[in-house]
């Protein structure tokens, strides 16, 4: 009599393509932050943070509706060992170390910046 299905190949196979996507992801960001959104980029990250806090002031539905830990430090440095984390996790996962905090960080760095936020108004 045979037992209930097994999935672990499926598992194996997604977890271990999903740190590879990750990997792939994070190295993106790695060289692309700083000509986009770094100090000297085209949109400075810094600069979008300073100006939704003076209008927005620094309050929790600021950091909801802009959420990101780049709210304590927004330097080119802080960016890059973010990023360096991520792709380490990544690895981390692609060698079979699966953790959530992966899609946390993935988060924290992609989902804030001013691209993403058509509803804000853009003095150009």
């Amino acid at each position: 009599m045979a037992g209930p299905p097994s999935y672990w190949l499926t598992r194996f196979l997604f977890l271990r393509l999903l740190g590879l996507v990750y990997a792939v992801a994070f190295l993106v960001i790695l060289y692309q932050w700083p000509p986009l959104l770094g100090s000297s980029g085209l949109l400075p990250a810094r600069e979008f943070l300073e100006a939704v806090g003076a209008e927005h002031g620094r309050s929790l539905s600021t950091f909801l509706s802009v959420p990101t830990l780049f709210w304590l430090d927004a330097s080119d440095a802080a960016f890059r060992a973010a990023g360096s984390a991520g792709l380490v996790l990544s690895l981390a996962v692609l060698l079979g170390f699966a953790s959530a905090l992966l899609w946390v960080v993935h988060l924290l760095m992609t989902l804030w910046h001013e691209p993403a936020l058509p509803a804000r108004k853009r003095a150009h």
